[in-house]
């Protein structure tokens, strides 16, 4: 059919063209720009795919330029912590040369102490100054800012890393579930129940005939006043009433005369004694009959004894405490302090056996009293101060020998007092301490010396002293006092002054010297009082009133008397027996007077290891500690306070310090944790020793502290925790065995690295640096800032201190470089490989999705353009069909 208003075949032809001309069109787009997608519709969905991807490449390229900054930033600190570190390393080597002091003059030290100076000044610049892109590194900008600084048990803390999260801080929580624990060995070993002696006044109790009854008590704990016989003697139909106390034959003796000598009279005239008091019980009156009756004083005491067996109740200390109105005794345990505290009234008489009854109510002792003396306690006397300790008698075997109370003896310038007809009185002194003016002769020789001229003659070999005197005429005391000044030797002082004649009796006048001795006595038992040095030191304005200090830390008991007027022996012993530690006793064998302007001044005595805990027979060990061993060796004999000091003197070789209470030695490393261990190893003992048996272990090892830190456990060394989780890395020391849990905040800071393509807290690492400064710079052995001149540490004061901070500082140096250094490559340097390959592969799967396939491009684009020639020559001939019918026309 032919048709010439449509052209049917002209449309189709039209059609395919257009279609062919869009595929060619297309076909040369994607040749030219080498894209598969060139707009929207040539791929929504791929679009979308592609410009995801290409968001995602473009932030993990930047992420990769980020870390490269970050390890160029690392690279710097490190650079500069390099040069730190050889700054300690050459400090570390001026501190080992300077300690060669034996060998190198102290202006070679003072040289050595410079060179550190300028090195501790370098490492503050270089702390100060290392910047990156104009941010410091190394002066704790870059350190995290948290709270622990408030939490006193802390002792050092490094935050290394912290996700704060979204909040921009996080709270840390510690909980200290075990504290870390020193190796310790101890010199006793097996279980014994602890007991004690609390002993109070000697005394006894007097009973007449007629049932009167007094009661007679020492002024003074301790030994001077017992075992003293009280002796009553009747002196006839008249007399005066008297009591005298002879202590070197420990007499009392009272002498009454007639048959009306009451009781009250005889307390009132043992008052008078400075040695001794008395009171009335039953009253009474004194009879004949009564003649030679005695009494012996003795210790009231209470045995105590603890409930139960072991060491808990070692060192247990028993005083006594007085409060007006208490009546019934009572009885206290505080067993944190262990102290057993018995409360009795402050001005009534309180029984022996109900200061028993109050300790049996307690659970933890048993008491039991024995009444060798008046079975009375009275919290107005001296009875208040006593006072005792368990010591180590909960162990069942000791490696000393028991503890006793320590005596030391103080004896005095040798002298003689001479008592003339006239009442004159004069002392004669040696003029120093030694024995050979002791036991010396000392007579007056009457003749034809001049009065006024009085001389005196000493012979050391034939120790006699003769002064010479008129045999014809009086002279006085002050010229014999001179006579005998003039000698080197010797040194007299007038007592009471007047008249010496040497036509009377006095010129037959004789004496020997002796040496007047005190007796000073620790109340307590046991090695705490072993080498106490006793002295005398003058002072003026004290009169006839002594005084006497005890400083236990330098263990001195100092007495202190006039340096003109003469102390009487039983004044001193009254002021040692204020004190609570000791007690004192005298023998009056010389002039029974000490000189503060003499040689008295001189006297000094010690007690040696008289109070006991000594061994028992000759002992080797060896003892292995964290930093080394050493071999000791030690005599019987030798006290427990000598075992510790001979040990602290290598302390710092063998890691291991001594110490000792009440005769128990404590052996402790001074580092805490598992890796601080001791070993001893007897090399040899005597048959009686019994060190080897009573030692608590042969070997012996600390402990980690045990903590977790948010919930997570933490790995420990000694007391010092850290954790590492994805979320927090930190470590913290905290001090020596402590147990108290804390908890602080991070509430910022450090440095923030973005490693990843997304701003989330998984892509992003919060790395602390601290200061790197003399002052940040530590160990537990101090401060890197205490070696410059004139501190702690400095090479004239501790070098061996100073070695110690030296090595501790290095070691967090190059603790820090390794965590950066870890940091670096376990972190970035395989984030940067991550990202990259990632980008690789991202860079790929977008190509697939975006860029055109030139090969296929070429061949669409031959075709198209064969359609397009095709197409075109079709519509031609398409549009000359119509023409066709004029043909039918003509």
């Amino acid at each position: 059919m032919t048709r010439i208003n449509t052209n049917v075949s002209s449309l189709t032809a039209q059609k395919t063209l257009a279609r062919s001309n869009v595929s060619l069109q297309q076909a040369l787009t994607r040749l030219s720009t080498g894209l598969r997608i060139n707009a929207g519709k040539d791929d929504p969905a791929g679009l979308i795919a592609s410009e995801m991807l290409r968001a995602n490449i473009v932030s993990i390229n930047r992420a990769i330029t980020n870390s490269e900054r970050a390890s160029q930033m690392i690279a710097t600190a490190d650079s500069a912590l390099n040069q730190i570190g050889n700054l300690l390393n050459d400090i570390r080597a001026l501190v080992t040369e300077a300690a060669n002091s034996g060998a190198m003059t102290p202006d070679q030290i003072a040289a050595n102490q410079l060179q550190i100076d300028a090195a501790l000044e370098a490492i503050n610049r270089i702390a100060h100054t290392t910047a990156f892109q104009g941010r410091k590194l190394l002066d704790g900008s870059l350190d995290f800012i948290h709270t622990a600084g408030a939490v006193p048990t802390i002792e050092d803390i490094e935050i290394n890393r912290a996700n704060l999260g979204p909040a921009g801080q996080m709270t840390v929580e510690v909980d200290i579930r075990q504290a870390a624990r020193q190796a310790e060995v101890l010199s006793a070993s097996g279980v014994a129940k602890a007991t004690t002696v609390l002993r109070f006044r000697a005394g006894t109790t007097v009973t007449f005939d007629d049932g009167g009854t007094i009661r007679v008590n020492a002024r003074s704990l301790g030994d001077a006043e017992a075992g003293v016989t009280v002796r009553f003697v009747y002196g006839g139909d008249n007399g005066t009433l008297s009591a005298q106390y002879d202590p070197d034959n420990k007499q009392l003796v009272v002498t009454f005369y007639g048959d009306a000598t009451t009781t009250a009279q005889v307390v009132s005239a043992i008052n008078n004694l400075p040695e001794f008091q008395a009171e009335e019980v039953t009253a009474g009156t004194l009879a004949d009959t009564d003649d030679g009756t005695t009494a012996t004083t003795g210790y009231d005491q209470i045995t105590i004894t603890a409930a139960k067996e072991g060491p808990q109740y070692n060192n247990v200390r028993v005083s006594v405490v007085t409060r007006s109105g208490v009546g019934t005794p009572t009885a206290a345990y505080y067993a944190d302090t262990k102290n057993l505290v018995i409360t009795i009234d402050s001005t009534n008489d309180t029984s022996l056996s109900s200061i028993a009854a109050a300790i049996n109510s307690l659970d933890e002792f048993n008491a039991t009293a024995s009444a060798n003396g008046d079975g009375v306690v009275n919290g107005a006397t001296a009875d208040r101060q006593a006072l005792a300790s368990t010591g180590i008698s909960g162990y069942l075997t000791s490696a000393f020998s028991p503890a006793t109370n320590a005596v030391a003896v103080l004896k005095f310038a040798p002298s003689a007092t001479f008592t003339f007809a006239s009442g004159a009185k004069i002392d004669i002194k040696a003029a120093n301490l030694s024995e050979t003016e002791n036991n010396v002769t000392i007579s007056f020789v009457a003749d034809s010396t001049p009065v006024g001229q009085e001389y005196a003659e000493y012979d050391p070999v034939g120790k006699t002293l003769k002064i010479h005197i008129n045999n014809a005429s009086q002279t006085t005391a002050a010229n014999v006092v001179a006579a005998i000044n003039a000698l080197p030797e010797w040194q007299a002082f007038v007592v009471t002054a007047g008249a010496v004649n040497g036509a009377g009796a006095d010129r037959n006048l004789s004496a020997r010297t002796a040496q007047d001795q005190l007796t000073i006595k620790a109340l307590l038992p046991g090695a705490d009082y072993n080498g106490v040095t006793v002295r005398v030191v003058k002072a003026s304005g004290l009169g006839s009133t002594p005084t006497a200090s005890y400083d236990s830390d330098n263990k001195v008991l100092t007495i202190t008397i006039d340096d003109t007027v003469a102390t009487n022996l039983t004044a001193i012993d009254q002021a040692i027996d204020a004190l609570p530690e000791f007690s004192s006793s005298h023998r009056s064998y010389g002039a029974g007077r000490v000189r503060g302007n003499s040689a008295d001044v001189d006297a000094t005595a010690n007690t040696g290891t008289s109070g006991g805990n000594v061994l028992l027979d000759d002992l080797v060990f060896q003892l292995r500690g964290p930093r080394g061993s050493e071999i000791f060796s030690f005599q019987a004999g030798t006290s427990v306070n000598q075992v510790v000091q001979a040990i602290n003197l290598l302390t710092d070789s063998t890691g291991v310090r001594a110490t000792q209470k009440e005769g128990l030695l404590t052996l402790r490393t001074l580092d805490y944790g598992s890796e601080a261990t001791i070993d001893i190893d007897i090399v040899s003992e005597g048959a009686d020793g019994q060190f080897d048996a009573a030692l608590s272990a042969k070997r012996a090892t600390g402990s980690d502290i045990v903590a977790t830190v948010n919930g997570v456990i933490a790995q420990a060394s000694g007391n010092t925790f850290s954790v590492n989780t994805s979320t927090l890395d930190l470590s913290i020391t905290v001090q020596a065995g402590s147990s108290t849990d804390f908890s602080f905040t991070i509430t910022g800071g450090g440095a923030l690295f973005q490693l990843g393509p997304e701003i989330m807290g998984t892509q992003q690492a919060r790395l602390g640096i601290g200061a790197v400064n003399t002052t940040s710079l530590r160990g537990k052995s101090g401060r890197l800032y205490e070696l410059g001149s004139g501190q702690a540490a400095a090479l004239a004061k501790d070098p061996a201190r100073a070695a110690r901070i030296v090595d501790e500082v290095i070691n967090k140096v190059a603790g820090l470089r390794g965590r950066l250094g870890a940091f670096q490559k376990a972190t970035i340097d395989t984030n940067i490989s991550s990202l990259q390959d990632t980008v690789e592969r991202l860079t790929e799967a977008e190509s697939a999705i975006r860029d055109a396939d030139f090969a296929a491009e070429t061949a669409a684009l031959t075709r198209a353009q064969i359609l397009v020639q095709a197409g075109t020559a079709v519509l031609a001939i398409a549009n000359t069909q119509p023409q066709n019918v004029l043909a039918l026309l003509r």
